[in-house]
């Protein structure tokens, strides 16, 4: 009789570790996908209105020939290009593919992706690769030196 319930008491504990281990196994597969379906939140809403932390003549490369990185707008990276008529830009610097981080090439006057070699024009039109749209154009304005990045 001691042999049963002890039988039956390991069997009881195996179940209840089956069971953990398949409901564990069913979360761990489950919160990704529901991760991925779920709608993105929406970061700012409406217009958003930053200083970017760049002056106009820091829009060149330094002297490890970088161009300046970009900065955060609400949430997302943000490109800023000074285009050789001196003309200010800014785009959203995630690629329109998979959403890596783009970087300006001033030698070649295009901004690239170097996850697939996704290449954009200084307007943010997509020139070669595998980026299906452009970039998001963000609105520049000069006050003096300083630049602000505004999304209406």
């Amino acid at each position: 009789m001691a042999t049963r319930n002890g039988s039956s008491s390991r069997r009881k504990w195996l179940l209840q570790a089956l069971i953990g281990v398949v409901s564990a196994t069913a979360a761990g597969i489950a919160f990704p996908v529901l991760a991925f379906l779920r709608p993105r939140r929406q970061l700012v809403a409406g217009g958003l209105e930053v200083v970017a932390p760049y002056k106009v003549n820091q829009l060149e490369r330094d002297a490890n020939g970088e161009w300046p990185a970009p900065f955060d707008f609400g949430g997302k990276p943000c490109l800023l290009i000074k285009k050789p008529d001196g003309t200010v830009k800014a785009f959203n610097a995630v690629c329109t593919h998979l959403e890596c981080t783009v970087t300006y090439r001033s030698d070649q006057q295009d901004i690239f992706c170097n996850c697939h070699n996704g290449v954009f024009n200084t307007d943010g039109q997509t020139v070669s690769g595998p980026p299906p749209k452009p970039l998001e154009e963000y609105d520049v304005t000069l006050r003096g030196e300083q630049i602000i990045v505004s999304r209406s």
